[in-house]
């Protein structure tokens, strides 16, 4: 019952619907109804059915949920998980994968917030969230007994539309950084996705002595080399000026944004940036010349909170990939990246209007797969 000790049985399947598109089973004990649950993708009918068993062996339907949502061409990789709320109580959280038909573009996961009784989920509302702004996240899945209690996930940073044709050496593909899963209420009390990278304390060499001016006036900017290593990881906090530059009171003719640009001597660059008086975030990957494809979009964005001038940015660039992710997680944005050259440098810019940086650490990230031909 407690699923410590695994027993062979002849009994195979266990379960079958007679449905090709029956896949991507996730199993967890819930300890109120003392059973055992599983949720499966009916792939093409775009529903997860949730099955119930008390021994593993023989199960139950209980419900479905679905169609919901975005639902694409498929349903997949469902994972319904309890999740804590800032506060103290928790809410159930339903992360359905889609594949192709995602807005971006191909692959996606997307998320339902509500309950569940030990039988059925019933969402909080009809609002589709996702859990990336960017176009490289999918399947997300969850560690189970994680020591802290806290729900850590993990997903698959990549695209199915080009995924078997982006460069490669001795693999391709990667995953993304291991995720702590939160909720917090929006400014509509709506309860949105919080996620923050879990504990880089052990990956972090010692940290760059560069120091960026507190104060960036309107049109400056800032640049230092890159520390040598496998990756990078930055953390800054800004704010940007209510008024624009050179404009008289009252007027916001113009934007007024702050810039991070990670580039080389190959004029490639990779631009994160935020526009305060649109209140929206950006990602361009645009200038990097290491690939080229159809469906590799160049750029991304996300609404953050109306009026908003200030933001924190937590960033992990890795050789062929970054992971953004802003105001402690309210949003993340994960791209991968294939520039030429290696991008050695970042440059800080404010232009339209002046910033004040409050927080800025440089961190070199210590490599944790081994290179068996070679970097990628």
């Amino acid at each position: 019952m407690a699923g410590s000790a695994l027993q062979n049985t002849r009994k195979i399947p266990v379960l079958d619907l007679q449905l090709s598109s029956f896949r991507d089973p996730q199993v967890f004990f819930h300890a109120p109804t003392q059973r055992w649950i599983m949720c499966v993708a009916l792939s093409r009918a775009h529903q997860i059915a949730f099955f119930g068993s008390t021994n593993l062996l023989q199960w139950t339907e209980l419900s479905r949920f679905g169609p919901s949502g975005i639902t694409g061409v498929d349903y997949e990789c469902p994972n319904l998980v309890e999740v804590p709320i800032d506060g103290g109580k928790t809410a159930w959280v339903l992360f359905v994968s889609i594949n192709p038909g995602a807005p971006q573009g191909g692959s996606a996961t997307q998320y339902f917030v509500g309950t569940f009784d030990g039988t059925r989920f019933v969402p909080e509302s009809d609002t589709t969230e996702f859990v990336d702004f960017a176009k490289d996240f999918y399947a997300l899945q969850f560690f189970t007994n994680v020591p802290s209690g806290n729900p850590v996930s993990i997903g698959w940073l990549n695209n199915w539309q080009y995924c078997q044709e982006t460069p490669a050496n001795s693999w391709r593909g990667v995953m993304s950084l291991p995720r702590r899963i939160s909720l917090a209420p929006d400014t509509t009390q709506r309860l949105k996705l919080i996620q923050q990278p879990e504990d880089l304390a052990p990956l972090r060499g010692t940290a760059s002595d560069a120091t960026p001016p507190s104060r960036m006036d309107a049109g400056s900017s800032w640049e230092t080399p890159l520390p040598a290593a496998a990756a990078h990881e930055v953390r800054i906090s800004v704010e940007i000026d209510a008024q624009p530059a050179g404009l008289p009171p009252g007027d916001k003719g113009r934007s007024g944004r702050f810039v991070l640009n990670f580039l080389n001597s190959n004029e490639e660059t990779l631009s994160i940036g935020f526009d305060a008086f649109t209140a929206q975030l950006w990602l361009d990957r645009g200038k990097l010349k290491g690939f080229s494809h159809p469906f590799f979009t160049n750029s991304f964005s996300a609404a953050l909170t109306p009026d908003q001038r200030k933001i924190t940015l937590h960033i992990v660039l890795d050789k062929c990939s970054v992971e953004v992710f802003v105001n402690n997680g309210q949003q993340t944005g994960s791209a991968l990246l294939f520039p030429a050259t290696p991008l050695d440098r970042l440059r800080l810019s404010a232009t339209g209007a002046g910033a004040t940086l409050s927080h800025f650490e440089l961190f070199p990230l210590k490599q944790t797969v081994r290179a068996e031909e070679g970097p990628i």
